[in-house]
């Protein structure tokens, strides 16, 4: 398939993708076929991000997941203990950290 957002760079986001494929895919030809994904840039690194947060939300919150309530639970716990910058550093710390791991 010849499809605009193709990645050279990215070698982590398959599931992003997979998932976001099968959420847009209704059985027109690949022409046809758009995902809203911009191009490889920094501009979908943002969309990827965006849409890792929203399947992973899902994933974890969902009424099917027999440990959604706990996970509820400890995400309204962590939102509440800490203010907006604290949980903002973390997040940047966590990306920092994740960045020098090695894959």
């Amino acid at each position: 398939m010849k499809i605009r957002w193709h990645t050279n760079n990215n070698h982590v986001d398959c599931g992003i993708f997979a998932m976001r494929h099968m959420e847009c895919y209704m059985g027109q030809p690949d022409e046809n076929w758009s995902c809203d994904l911009p191009n490889e840039s920094g501009e979908q690194v943002v969309m990827l991000r965006r849409l890792r947060h929203r399947y992973a939300s899902k994933i974890l919150s969902h009424e099917m997941n027999r440990h959604s309530k706990m996970n509820l639970e400890q995400a309204t716990k962590f939102f509440n203990t800490y203010d907006p910058l604290e949980i903002r550093n973390l997040v940047i710390e966590a990306q920092l950290n994740r960045d020098q791991r090695k894959f």
